[in-house]
């Protein structure tokens, strides 16, 4: 059998020994890859392509960041809409009304109902509804405002004029009192026996009684008759009196 050069080659290669690791290439190394110089960057601007700051990079992930802590740990304010759930309601009620007619023709095929089976239907009268009615979204009573705050319920503007009017009348009968404070019949004799007065002449216990009789029976005090005296004049200094007597002649 005779074998061509090729050949010959060939068989030359396959009993040669397999070597192992070189190691030149192992101290070699993998080769790096060289860095690009980077082209100079124009300035950003109205034109396409222009170079986007690191700065406003760094700020739309701290926003992201905070967006997605603000949804997550946060509730929403009570009177927001939740749209998925009402479209959840409102394809389940869509799906009840396409189902029914369905429902019925299988009624219809199967034949009359079993009567074993009609025994343990329930009317629907005596039915209880145990499903809760869930609180209207989006309600003026459930807003945040009003859960908040107190409403101010406006009473008319009757009842306004009247509650000015009843103030005003309070803040006159106060302010005539700090001018013109009224003394009682108390107070005086408590007056009298602190200072001397020898003009005021106190109740014995005799007109104490006679004056409580009177008004028992709805008569007024003798106590409280108008009657002027000369001691009712009011009590001067002589100096005063002379300084008094000296501007009426000077007047003249």
């Amino acid at each position: 059998m005779q074998y061509s050069l090729s050949d010959l080659i060939e068989l030359r290669k396959l009993r040669k020994a397999r070597e192992g690791i070189d190691l030149q290439k192992l101290n070699q190394g993998d080769k790096k890859k060289r860095k690009r110089p980077r082209e100079p960057e124009e300035v950003g601007g109205l034109r396409k392509g222009a170079a986007v700051d690191d700065e406003d990079e760094l700020g739309k992930k701290e926003a992201k960041a905070r967006r997605v802590v603000r949804t997550n740990n946060f509730t929403n304010q009570t009177n927001s809409l939740d749209v998925d759930k009402h479209m959840m309601v409102y394809i389940e009620e869509n799906l009840k009304v396409r189902g029914k007619p369905r429902a019925e023709s299988e009624e219809r095929e199967k034949g009359p109902p079993d009567p074993q089976d009609e025994l343990y239907n329930i009317a629907n009268r005596w039915k209880v509804d145990n499903k809760q009615k869930a609180q209207e979204e989006g309600s003026v009573t459930n807003s945040l405002s009003m859960l908040t705050a107190i409403p101010e319920v406006d009473l008319g503007m009757d009842a306004r004029l009247k509650n000015i009017e009843e103030t005003e009348k309070a803040k006159r009968v106060v302010a005539v009192g700090r001018h013109d404070p009224k003394m009682t019949d108390d107070e005086a004799r408590l007056v009298a026996n602190r200072f001397y007065r020898p003009n005021l002449k106190t109740k014995s216990d005799a007109e104490i009684m006679r004056d409580a009789k009177l008004e028992a029976m709805g008569l007024a005090p003798a106590s409280n008759r108008p009657h002027r005296t000369n001691h009712d004049r009011p009590q001067m200094a002589t100096d005063e009196i002379v300084m008094e007597r000296f501007k009426k002649r000077m007047r003249k």
